[in-house]
Formats: structure tokens, C-alpha cells, sequence
């Protein structure tokens, strides 16, 4: 494929995503585009719409396909286009894209979309214009928060249930992401009025049962440990770790590593310290 017809394919994908896509991704995936690094503004896109459960339309993942198949693979660390079809046949595809926001379009495939259905689209309105600092500074409106919160429990349930392969595994770091988006929705929640503040409360309470279900209590707080947090009256969503998957497969990797460190700290034999100094 020409260099201008991949410009071309992205640009029209960019156009038509424009309003279904995070919007401090779209002018970062356009200057790419625009700068020649097509191939890293393709992975990242697809890995966006999947990561996102963004829909599309038929011609949409056309276009998408097209461009991804373009390129070589192995390519380099550019793992959404090395693994393309597996990609491109997980990226939800609809006939009609509903005439909303993005929240409507992802959370309406989503499990407890009926908590929603009923409000207007003032009240989705209302959730792009919340917006929040989150970590490290980046400003992030409600409506994003909370889909981070409730694709993050059902990533981490996914990977639990049905283990995926190493290149795009729900790992700690993305257990981290998704409980600081949980403790920014405890702000969201204080900021807006009812009825919305109860039909929002409704559908967080359905994911927070999900992430009860498929974790336990951890009385060593290692996910609270890996986001350094040194309150410890932290939330009790940090106060937990998933019951399997690649998450508890790290933790149980640092147990042990902990583990070896105490035994090779222990002093050998009956040596004693004062034993080494000298006369």
C-alpha cells in the first residue's frame, strides 16, 4: 500500500472515530498520522478499540483491517498489528452507531446498561463536561473514569476465566489504572445530583459486586503496595487480589522472591556478627 493511501485510510478512520474515541487520543493519533509514523498510530488505534470495547461499523473494521494488513509483521513492539486478526475480530462491530456520546456507545454492550437506559441525553452530556485531574495530571472527564473502572473488572474477569496470551495479559500495573479510576468515581458520585447520582451509584455497584466475586482479601496489601499508597485507610477495593490469573501469578512470584531474600539474609552457620571483626 502506498504511503498516501495508509494517510488516507487512517485520516478517514480518525474522521468517523473522532467522536467514539478518548479525547486526549485523537489529536495525538492525528499528529502521527499526519508525521509519517503510521504504523505506530495504527497499533495504537486498534489496541484503543479493543482495550475500549469501542463499536464500529462493518466498513469501519474494513478499512481498519486493511490498514493493519498492510504492514509486515513481526513489527517490532507494535503488538496490535502483530496480532491483528486475533484484534480485528474482537473489536465490536454495529450496524447503526448510536447518535450519542461515547459513553452510550461503549457502556450500552455492556452489562448493566439497563441502570442507564433511562436517563436523558442531558445526563450524558452532563458526564463529558465532569472533568477531573487523575494521576500524574491528566485531566479526564467522569464518563471515561467510570468505563475505566467497569472494562478493568471485566478485563481482569476475562483473564481469569479465559487467560490470555502473554502480549496483552491483565497485569498488575493495569490493576493499579483501574483502582485509581475507583477512587476518582468516589469524587464523581459527590459531584453530581439525582436522579443521575442514583442511576451512575446503580451501575458501579453492579462492577464492584463483579470485582468482590472474582477477588479475595489480601492482608498484605501488595496492590496497594505496587501503587505506593501509605494510607491505611485506604478504600476496599485496594484492600483485595484477583482469586487467579496472570495477577496473582505475579504476586505469588514476589512471595517467593521475598522468600529466597530472607533466606539468603539469614547469617550461615553459627557465625556471629562480632565474628567477622577483627582482634
Amino acid at each position: 500500500m502506498k504511503a498516501s493511501q495508509t494517510y488516507s485510510l487512517l485520516a478517514r478512520l480518525l474522521d468517523g472515530l473522532e467522536k467514539r474515541l478518548p479525547p486526549n487520543l485523537v489529536e495525538i493519533l492525528r499528529i502521527e498520522n499526519y508525521g509519517g509514523e503510521w504504523q505506530l498510530c495504527a497499533d495504537t488505534l486498534a489496541g484503543t478499540l479493543r482495550g475500549w470495547r469501542i463499536p464500529v461499523t462493518l466498513e469501519e473494521r474494513e478499512i481498519l483491517s486493511k490498514v493493519l494488513n498492510s504492514f509486515v509483521v513481526p513489527n517490532g513492539e507494535n503488538e496490535f498489528i502483530n496480532h491483528r486478526d486475533e484484534v480485528i475480530a474482537s473489536i465490536p462491530v454495529r450496524k447503526d452507531i448510536i447518535a450519542g456520546t461515547a459513553f452510550q456507545n461503549i457502556a450500552s454492550s455492556m452489562p448493566g446498561w439497563d441502570a442507564l437506559d433511562c436517563l436523558g441525553e442531558e445526563d450524558f452530556v452532563r458526564l463529558t463536561s465532569m472533568v477531573y485531574s487523575g494521576y500524574r495530571g491528566s485531566q479526564e472527564s467522569a464518563d471515561w473514569i467510570l468505563l475505566s473502572w467497569a472494562l478493568g473488572v471485566l478485563w481482569l474477569g476475562d483473564s481469569i476465566s479465559e487467560p490470555e496470551t502473554r502480549w496483552n495479559s491483565f497485569s498488575a500495573e493495569s490493576m493499579v489504572r483501574m483502582l485509581r479510576a475507583r477512587d476518582q468515581i468516589a469524587e464523581v458520585v459527590e459531584n453530581i445530583d439525582d436522579p443521575l447520582r442514583d442511576r451512575v451509584t446503580d451501575w458501579i455497584d453492579r462492577y464492584d459486586k463483579i470485582y468482590q466475586l472474582i477477588t479475595v482479601e489480601d492482608s498484605k496489601l501488595w496492590i496497594a503496595w505496587k501503587a505506593k499508597l501509605k494510607d491505611y485507610n485506604m478504600a476496599w477495593w485496594w484492600r483485595r487480589i484477583p482469586i487467579d490469573g496472570p495477577v496473582v501469578e505475579e504476586y505469588d512470584h514476589f512471595l517467593k522472591e521475598i522468600e529466597k531474600w530472607k533466606k539468603n539474609s539469614k547469617p550461615q552457620g553459627n557465625a556471629r556478627p562480632d565474628d567477622t571483626k577483627e582482634a
